[in-house]
């Protein structure tokens, strides 16, 4: 057997980055992202244009957040899609969408169900069966 010489690779002297050092500096960067994700959803959260409207999604995002899973900002461009989707971008029909998924907690939005509607007015429920083609 032939002698097998083995390099050993140079390494540069690194200075060591201590525990408490990465801590600031993910905390720093947790800071600037969460930073631009606010910017980023107050400016999704503006093209909304209805104050209530608006209200409703800080509420929810807040829901969101208590039940730690808060919203990236394209999570909730996308919940604000399904919103206007499910709507048909009837504003008072995105209140009810937003209402019941805060109240109960939910991750998404979801159409009412026909229990769900017992204690909403005549008008509102009248409007929503119509709407939604409820029984």
């Amino acid at each position: 057997t032939a002698n097998q010489h083995t390099q050993k690779e140079h390494t540069e002297n690194r200075r060591q980055i201590s525990k408490e050092e990465l801590s600031i500096n993910k905390l720093n960067i947790d800071v600037v992202n969460k930073d631009k994700d606010k910017e980023k959803i107050d400016s999704l959260l503006q093209e909304v244009g209805h104050a209530d409207l608006i209200e409703l999604y800080w509420d929810y995002i807040d829901v969101r957040k208590g039940m730690g899973a808060p919203l990236s900002p394209r999570a909730l461009q996308m919940l604000i899609t399904r919103c206007e989707r499910l709507s048909k971008n009837n504003v008072r029909v995105q209140k009810i969408l937003l209402e019941n998924a805060i109240i109960n907690g939910w991750k998404n939005v979801f159409l009412p169900k026909e229990s769900e509607l017992e204690n909403v007015s005549d008008e509102i429920k009248n409007d929503l069966k119509d709407f939604f083609g409820l029984e």
